[in-house]
């Protein structure tokens, strides 16, 4: 489930004008809401971030698991057209268009790759903000995910190194 609408319901808001930036890897357990970051609204309890954690964690599990071909959920697709959205935008040489990329990065120099916000112009990533200041709770998180972002990093490297090794022998 995509974060801003979340915590868009639990704040009575509309889902459009919420803003939740991401960090960490590149699906449901290792993506980390900075709910710190939230805008316009980041004053949550423990418990609302425990929940709004859990929901967001569990959404895209209970989603795919309702799809008969287990194919991308729907806030995937969510997902998707909106960084789709925000690449055009970025491509066309609109200014300020800042999303949530899972990309090579420096950010962390213990992951190779790693969500975080850029700004996106003609040419793709035009900067990377790199990680805002966050609260503890978040960089546990961010900690915690470290060891299976680093394996799925590795794990898609060798996939990529296999593909080619035989494309070379066809």
């Amino acid at each position: 489930m995509c974060p801003w609408r979340l915590v868009a319901a639990l704040r009575f808001l509309s889902g459009t004008s919420m803003s939740v930036p991401l960090a960490g890897g590149a699906d449901s357990r290792t993506i980390v809401p900075l709910l710190s970051r939230a805008v316009p609204f980041n004053q949550f309890t423990n418990a609302q971030r425990k929940t709004l954690l859990q929901s967001f964690r569990t959404g895209d599990e209970a989603t795919t698991e309702s799809v008969d071909d287990d194919g991308p959920s729907l806030s995937s697709g969510t997902a998707a057209a909106k960084l789709i959205i925000a690449l055009a935008s970025g491509l066309c040489g609109f200014e300020h268009v800042i999303t949530c990329a899972y990309a090579r990065s420096n950010v962390l120099p213990i992951c190779r790759f790693f969500t975080s916000q850029v700004q996106l112009g003609p040419e793709g990533i035009k900067r990377n903000l790199g990680l805002p200041k966050i609260s503890p709770a978040e960089v546990l998180l961010i900690e915690q995910a470290i060891p299976l972002i680093n394996e799925h990093i590795d794990t898609a490297i060798a996939a990529v190194q296999n593909e080619r090794m035989r494309a070379k022998t066809r």
